[in-house]
């Protein structure tokens, strides 16, 4: 998505945990080279992606975009954008993960990365099926989508 925009200078906000340093490696495996990066602990809040921002504009104060690994520090790093001054997303564009209700009453509204929790529900129910009957399981992964918001212009 950013690189359809033009945007040649990305940063990573991610939790420390197995999920989100697996969100951090596929986003790198498609942007094509390492960027910017902080890592907070688990579990991700506000605070933490407010304190995101600082380390990664500390690395790249020329930053023009931010993914993050969740929702939540997501919005951390559009109250920290704000509280320095960047408007968003003329100055620095952010895009969340998980799909959260909330992303949509952010100001501005996130964009954020959705995955089909339902359909992957229904798959985990078939598998466990499968395994109580002494069945094959197969691992099946979901593509997710973006959804996109005032967040990323």
């Amino acid at each position: 998505y950013f690189l359809g925009k033009g945007v040649q200078r990305v940063g990573i906000a991610t939790g420390g945990d197995h999920r989100a340093l697996q969100r951090r490696e596929g986003f790198l495996s498609a942007w094509g080279r390492e960027v910017p990066t902080a890592v907070v602990p688990a579990p991700s809040s506000l605070e933490l992606g407010r304190k995101a921002l600082g380390e990664l504009l500390a690395q790249d104060p020329g930053l023009q975009a931010v993914v993050c690994s969740s929702d939540m520090l997501a919005h951390g790093i559009l109250v920290e954008a704000r509280a320095r001054g960047l408007r968003v997303p003329q100055d620095v564009a952010v895009i969340g993960f998980d799909g959260t209700p909330m992303a949509r009453f952010t100001d501005p509204p996130l964009s954020t990365v959705v995955q089909d929790t339902s359909r992957a529900g229904e798959l985990l129910v078939g598998s466990l099926l499968k395994l109580v009957r002494d069945e094959a399981a197969q691992s099946v992964t979901l593509a997710p989508t973006l959804q996109v918001r005032a967040s990323t212009g």
